[in-house]
């Protein structure tokens, strides 16, 4: 079952049906950065099971999700998959092993057949990457490192999600200066922008409300 119930999904928020005037070339070195810090999540303790979600709700007994699962489901929730190919398609192959219920180990990915996935996670997994300074290991303690970790990648998740939803919104608002955007545009832009903020409203009304173990 699902960790909580998903935000009305009616109108996606990504830009693909909306043509912007200046798209970057490039993902933003924010963005860029968070999104290297998730897929490393993903690569060092995607197996890990740190999140409690409610399997029965009449019973209201509980079961363990992923470090992965929960990743993969809180980005394909609101539409925000990386916007790096490379770590696109990483994601991409643990989103269809999930559902395959297959697990997949860092090992799969730093051997991947696919030079461009090898590279890029052995370049993620390398000694001189650490990861962010919200997750501390503390060895001593299992239950408070697994604690730890579980408020770490959530914190990442919500980092990721506002800055894509920033950069998002700027996008849109300039699509809305252009003098002859056509009013079936127009409708589209405004919905997704009514959409970013029900999310960005679900972020703050949500920040701490995932049972972590």
């Amino acid at each position: 079952s699902k960790s909580q119930a998903k935000p009305d999904e009616t109108v996606p928020i990504e830009t693909s049906d909306v043509q912007i005037i200046e798209k970057p070339t490039s993902v933003s070195s924010e963005i860029a950065v968070t999104e290297v810090e998730l897929i490393r999540f993903m690569l060092e303790y995607g197996e890990r099971d740190v999140f409690t979600v409610e399997s029965d709700i009449e019973s209201k007994s509980q079961a363990y999700i992923t470090v992965a699962e929960y990743v993969v489901e809180e980005l394909e929730r609101d539409d925000m998959l990386p916007l790096d190919s490379t770590l696109a398609k990483i994601f991409s192959i643990y989103s269809d092993s999930l559902k395959k219920n297959v697990p997949l180990s860092r090992y799969y990915f730093t051997h991947n057949p696919e030079i461009e996935i090898s590279t890029k996670a052995s370049e993620i997994l390398a000694p001189g990457h650490t990861l962010s300074k919200i997750w501390e290991r503390d060895t001593i303690n299992p239950v408070v490192e697994e604690l730890q970790l579980a408020k770490a990648v959530h914190k990442i998740i919500n980092e990721y999600k506002w800055r894509r939803l920033k950069r998002l919104q700027k996008e849109l608002s300039k699509r809305l200066k252009d003098p002859n955007i056509q009013e079936e545009e127009l409708t589209i832009v405004f919905d997704k922008l009514n959409r970013i903020n029900q999310i960005k409203k679900q972020l703050s009304s949500e920040h701490g409300s995932r049972s972590i173990f």
